[in-house]
């Protein structure tokens, strides 16, 4: 006999017993999480187009979006009172401003297995020089404020030479080198990677070049937690270290890495101690 749409019998026991595995097969709601990125060191072509495939991608894991900045003043307008992600940025960067915000570095990017890069200033074999340099032009990608505080780094203090070149900005910094090759500059800034692979996709390119000195070890872009964690919701919290560990796994998914080469690494790992005394 039926009695309230249960049988008689212990009926009820199995039919609750199948609610309750359903109910527990449903995965957790995940709090989310933004990830706020901003970076001088590129030039990225369409914001648009990276901001839709992280915002693409990372849905499939939880309520995750995906900010990009395109210039420092509206980047830190905004974050300024934000408490509910994670900052992407240029480890030049959060140098320049880790003692005036309460955030600390917990991830590093990856290029070819190394978290750091050094920046070249390569010239043109015939006129480049460093005596030439002054006032003449230079690829490279970025912002002008990097490329110069670069180049006088590079050139150890000599900010008026860094101040008198002409900077013209080019989307990649493989893009920088190849100017060189077109005749639009005779100096550029680029990376060590991007010279090296400059040898393998345009020798002729390469031999027309003469690198003529580079800066120190640059560590690659980081990401940064508020701090201390206390100030965060135990919800932010919990977003921003789910999102953290989706992160991490990016460049081990082949859809993943596509995406996060699109910011010129592989992938993000957490910090060494010794990435972490670097960044101090």
């Amino acid at each position: 006999m039926q009695v309230g749409g249960f049988m008689r019998g212990g009926g009820a026991a199995p039919f609750l017993s199948l609610v309750l595995m359903a109910l527990l097969a449903i995965p957790p709601v995940v709090d989310g999480a933004v990830i706020y990125f901003y970076s001088p060191e590129l030039n990225i072509d369409s914001f648009s187009s990276l901001k839709r495939a992280f915002d693409n991608y990372l849905s499939g894991f939880g309520d995750y979006r995906f900010q990009p900045f395109k210039d420092k003043e509206t980047f830190e307008r905004h974050v300024s009172s934000q408490n509910d992600g994670i900052f992407l940025v240029s480890s030049w960067y959060y140098l320049m401003i880790k003692g005036s915000v309460k955030m600390r570095p917990v991830m590093v990017g990856m290029f070819k297995g190394r978290s750091v890069q050094k920046r070249v200033l390569v010239a043109n074999k015939k006129v480049g020089s460093i005596d030439k340099l002054r006032g003449a032009k230079l690829a490279a990608s970025g912002t002008q404020e990097y490329n110069r505080e670069i180049l006088r780094q590079i050139l150890g203090n000599r900010k008026d030479i860094s101040d008198s070149v002409r900077i013209i900005s080019v989307p990649r910094d493989i893009d920088s080198l190849m100017s060189i090759g077109f005749g639009l500059a005779d100096y550029a800034i680029t990376t060590d990677n991007s010279l090296e692979k400059l040898q393998t996709i345009d020798q002729e390119v390469y031999n027309t070049t003469v690198k003529l000195l580079q800066s120190d070890d640059i560590m690659l872009p980081v990401i940064l937690v508020q701090e201390p964690a206390t100030e965060m919701s135990d919800s932010n919290k919990s977003g921003s270290s789910a999102l953290l560990t989706v992160i991490e796994k990016m460049g081990s998914d082949p859809e993943g890495a596509k995406i996060i080469k699109m910011l010129g690494i592989d992938n993000l790992k957490r910090l060494s101690r010794s990435e972490i005394k670097a960044l101090e």
